[in-house]
């Protein structure tokens, strides 16, 4: 079976995420923000979306198609699908494959054929070619419809398929504003990075997770809605780590989180190893301070501090971390102007024992992940010991 993933802002971070969460399957990029996989098994997609930060829709693929084949197919596709469904059929059509689809004809003749056959119906549609998840989600294009897609591989293919799931925004958006404390003061991660982060880790959801830079738990939250049986968060910060007690407590109660180990301890990252067993944690999943988030200060002082902190921390994980595993961590990239041209400053901590896996896209295989107007964009670091 043929899968397609629509991508979120950042492509190639979220293809690695889904290569790293489906180890066994082969993808490829298509075009315009579309990943596709094959797979022996069917895919929940619906399961899958909740889990996957950096994936917007997933579908299947339905079948080939030519240009001049596209209205009779989707058509037939209409035609065989309303029945499925009781009241009003709707339907949708997004354009990812910038085909010259006339989509205005094409739905007023299914909106006409389906009529004339007694099927009440309606036909949604958008500002741009392509559906957002908003739209197809609050217009029933899942539950009393679908949502028709049109998308071509990296070779020029068309292909027709259909959508199965849309990220969970509403649901993202209340575990993100909804949690009783929030501290943006010290940075806060959006828990769409955060499922991505975790994801690239491989871990296989049994083994102990550790955010020694946990913050307020956002990763720990989000570990735990994925699955995982055994999450510990430590912070230098006593404040940090009872926001962090409150905010996994809220998480449990709000999804029926049971059956899980939770253990939080106001530790140093730099000291970690002389209170974590060694090679005992399965995977390192971090954000660590970043800098100061507000007002002035000294970029280049600000570089040195954190190199020296994120260098002694990286050590001390040498010492905790077992055989083969993953540390996924966040590296402030400061983002300047010179002579009105946008650059960007990374910094660089000294890691002699570990090595960059993954194939991100900056010149030390690492992902850049930000948006235009953010002062300090991340840098998603996978590091695995030499």
């Amino acid at each position: 079976m043929k899968y397609f993933f629509a991508l979120g802002n950042h492509p190639s971070l979220s293809a690695a995420e889904i290569l790293a969460f489906f180890p066994e399957n082969t993808g490829k990029m298509g075009q315009n923000g579309i990943f596709l996989l094959e797979s022996e098994d069917k895919i929940n997609a619906q399961k899958t979306i909740k889990v996957l930060g950096g994936t917007i829709k997933i579908g299947q693929i339905l079948f080939d198609a030519k240009n001049n084949e596209i209205p009779k197919a989707c058509l037939d596709l209409a035609l065989e699908s309303a029945p499925n469904f009781s009241g009003k059929f709707h339907f949708g059509f997004s354009n990812y494959a910038n085909a010259p689809i006339d989509t205005k004809k094409l739905g007023m003749t299914i909106k006409t054929v389906l009529k004339e056959n007694g099927r009440s119906c309606r036909w949604v549609m958008g500002k741009e070619q392509i559906l957002s998840s908003v739209i197809v989600e609050q217009n029933y294009l899942l539950d009393k419809g679908m949502e028709i897609v049109f998308i071509r591989d990296n070779d020029g293919k068309l292909m027709i398929g259909q959508t199965l799931a849309v990220q969970p925004f509403k649901e993202l958006s209340f575990r993100d504003y909804g949690r009783p404390t929030r501290d943006d003061k010290s940075g806060m991660l959006p828990p769409k990075l955060a499922q991505i982060m975790i994801n690239l880790s491989r871990n296989g959801q049994k083994e102990l997770i550790l955010d020694p830079f946990c913050g307020s738990g956002t990763i720990l939250s989000e570990a735990l809605l994925m699955g995982y049986k055994s999450v510990a968060g430590t912070d230098i910060s006593p404040k940090a780590i009872a926001d962090t007690k409150e905010n996994v407590e809220w998480i449990k109660q709000k999804f029926n989180i049971t059956a899980v180990k939770v253990d939080t301890k106001v530790i140093s990252a730099t000291e970690i190893d002389k209170y974590i067993k060694p090679k005992s944690v399965a995977a390192i999943v971090t954000e660590p301070y970043l800098g100061p988030q507000r007002g002035p200060h000294e970029i280049r002082k600000t570089i040195a501090e954190l190199e020296q902190l994120y260098t002694q921390s990286l050590k001390a994980f040498t010492k905790i971390i077992k055989p083969h595993s993953r540390v996924v961590m966040i590296w402030p990239v400061f983002v300047t102007f010179e002579q009105h041209k946008k650059k960007f400053i990374y910094i660089n901590p000294q890691y002699p024992d570990w090595k960059v896996v993954e194939d991100g896209n900056t010149q030390r295989k690492t992902w850049l992940y930000g948006r235009e107007g953010q002062k300090v964009w991340r840098e998603v670091v996978v590091l695995k010991l030499k």
